[in-house]
């Protein structure tokens, strides 16, 4: 009997999770769909506003014009750091964030004033520049770089064709990107005019996003005004402050390595769980994602407490995991797919560590053998390898 086959009759369990706080997510491929117009061919971009900014908080220089007034070569570059603030992991670079839900709510209408704009109106792009300058979290030197584009979005047909002359709709947003400004390294130059090796001139250099946004959210193809996306290269925590000035949350954003620590450290305070248990609740999970659609599965403290009650966990370590979860977390859901490794199981002793591949996770067990317990891993074909060199397996027997 296949090791798929026993996952599928023993595991199988009907959830029905809650969605991602309860709203539309951003999906990849309509990620992809905005990511594609940052080209010569798709160019959707009207205006263009840049704010440099000194590690004092004080603004050095800002300047607004129309995109297509760029050179070829400077517009290029622009692309490049457009595509790079939409793209890494939902959880580690990306983040879906609404707004806070709250009517009248003023973080949501200037956002939505300042696309409408059209960054036309200095006084709004003036006060965009004061909130990011005073929540923004950074010692460095750095440029603000925001965009207003309008996007015709074509309609598709019912096998995902798109039709580019069949658009009903467009997608009027903004795109900021904030970049560290840093000091090229020294060093040395030719200067072929002087026929000399020299020191060379550092520069003040524009690097890669560290953080920015786009809003309104492109979701299910159409805009949300309720949400945006934020992406960040470093931990989304150390821009607290930023998110809250611009959404009007103030709870903390989680990335998925802090929900996985987070559950991680309940999970050792509350409950006792032997080997199978936790291979099984493990199955369990990386089953329902298997065979949901969504692409980002959303799980509450009471799911994992009923998935904890199924794999054998007391009542009593059940109600202090539910109780651990509601003080850490509240009445958060958590992303599925974080808190473990689809591809592998990490099976860890005071001795060793061992990684398995999740189709085989039912040839572990443990065994006691003359009063000890061991850990029982079969060979495949008796090959192992240690240190990458193949060495012979053994077939000698323990009895027990």
């Amino acid at each position: 009997m296949s090791n798929k086959f026993l996952k599928k009759k023993f595991f199988h369990t009907k959830y029905r999770l809650i969605n991602k706080e309860d709203h539309t997510i951003m999906k990849k491929k309509e990620i992809l769909e905005i990511k594609k117009q940052f080209t010569p061919e798709n160019c959707c971009i009207t205006r263009i506003a840049t704010c440099y900014v000194s590690r004092e908080k004080e603004i050095v220089l800002s300047k607004v014009q129309a995109f297509l007034s760029l050179a070829e070569e400077e517009a290029f570059k622009y692309f490049d750091m457009f595509r790079k603030s939409l793209s890494g992991k939902k959880g580690k670079n990306l983040y879906d964030i609404q707004f806070k839900t709250e009517e009248n709510n003023l973080s949501e209408n200037f956002m939505d004033t300042l696309r409408k704009t059209k960054l036309k109106d200095l006084e709004v792009l003036e006060e965009f520049y004061d909130k990011v300058i005073n929540s923004y979290n950074t010692c460095e030197n750095y440029l603000i770089t925001i965009i207003h584009g309008v996007y015709d979005i074509p309609g598709k047909t019912a096998d995902g064709v798109e039709m580019f002359d069949a658009s009903d709709s467009v997608y009027e947003h903004i795109l900021c990107c904030i970049c560290p400004v840093i000091l090229s390294k020294p060093g040395l130059s030719v200067n072929l005019k002087k026929t000399a090796v020299e020191d060379r001139v550092r520069d003040w250099v524009v690097d890669h996003p560290s953080d920015g946004f786009l809003y309104p959210s492109f979701n299910d193809r159409s805009e949300d005004i309720h949400e945006l996306l934020y992406y960040t290269k470093k931990k989304i925590i150390e821009q607290t402050g930023l998110i809250m000035e611009l959404t009007g949350r103030e709870e903390n954003i989680l990335s998925n390595d802090e929900e996985k620590e987070i559950i991680r450290d309940i999970l050792i305070e509350t409950t006792t769980m032997d080997l199978s248990a936790m291979r099984d609740l493990t199955l369990n999970m990386d089953e329902i994602i298997e065979e949901s659609e969504e692409e980002e599965l959303m799980i509450s403290g009471k799911q994992l407490g009923k998935m904890l009650e199924k794999q054998g966990v007391s009542e009593e370590e059940c109600e202090n995991f539910l109780a651990a979860y509601q003080t850490k977390l509240g009445n958060k859901g958590v992303h599925l797919s974080s808190l473990f490794d689809r591809r592998k199981m990490d099976i860890k002793t005071q001795e060793a560590s061992v990684k398995v591949e999740m189709d085989r996770v039912f040839d572990i067990e443990t065994r006691t053998v003359d009063g000890r317990v061991y850990l029982m891993i079969p060979l495949n074909n008796n090959v192992v390898e240690v240190n990458g060199v193949p060495v012979k397996g053994y077939d000698k027997k323990i009895d027990g």
